[in-house]
């Protein structure tokens, strides 16, 4: 029966997909109709069979979660498509992962799995703009109501949609450590860059002033010279 469900929703899916009908659905929203979601690192992205189909299975360390159980401090989330062998099964708008990657996504249970949400659009990178974090969709990256929240703006959201806080992961000071020497050497860069700016700015500016005085010196030179003819005629 699971094989004939998959196979129905994975055909919904892709034919939506193939008419490029992929609707935006704000956080608010993903958050109402998802049971479970998780913020944390991407550690491992694999293929398998289930019921005879090519499915995905990421594997996430988790910094935070909500209705979802951690085994061995690791969450494992499924997605339709993969490669597996000499055999691949390419489903559009699957989302995308890379090992390392900060992530948050959104969470559907079903027979005892997690599935990911939507496809892509249930997945977002976390990224850094200056000091600030926010969550930035796959499927519509630039979209204000679908994308590019604070991560500030949506643990707050999160906990008033959800009505539950957030369970963390507890972490030992050698791993507190290392993210701080993460983050003062990206505050290092943003500054270096600033600083760099600055410094660039200022060598335009002086080099847009040298013709000026040269032009006044010129002009000032012209005069003298106009002056001394008019006198000697």
């Amino acid at each position: 029966m699971f094989k004939y469900l998959f196979s129905f929703i994975l055909f919904g899916l892709a034919s939506q997909l193939l008419a490029t009908t992929f609707s935006p659905i704000t956080i608010k929203k993903q958050l109402k109709t998802s049971s479970g979601l998780v913020e944390g690192t991407v550690i491992s992205v694999t293929s398998e069979l289930l019921d005879g189909e090519i499915v995905s299975k990421v594997e996430i360390l988790p910094d935070r979660w909500m209705n979802l159980s951690v085994d061995d401090s690791v969450v494992e989330l499924h997605f339709p498509g993969g490669i597996l062998g000499n055999k691949a099964l390419k489903v559009e708008g699957a989302p995308k992962f890379i090992i390392g990657e900060k992530v948050v996504v959104f969470t559907n249970k079903f027979k005892n799995k997690n599935w990911i949400s939507n496809l892509g659009l249930g997945k977002f990178s976390i990224k850094t703009i200056g000091q600030t974090s926010v969550m930035v969709n796959q499927i519509f990256p630039g979209h204000p109501e679908v994308s590019q929240m604070k991560m500030k703006s949506f643990y707050e959201l999160s906990k008033w949609v959800k009505k539950k806080d957030f369970k963390l992961r507890y972490k030992d000071k050698y791993e507190l450590s290392s993210e701080k020497e993460i983050h003062l050497r990206r505050k290092a860069r943003i500054k270096g860059r600033s600083l760099a700016s600055i410094q660039n700015n200022q060598k335009e500016n002086v080099t847009h002033k040298f013709p000026a005085i040269w032009l006044v010196l010129l002009l000032g030179l012209l005069g003298f010279a106009f002056g001394m003819l008019r006198n000697k005629s």
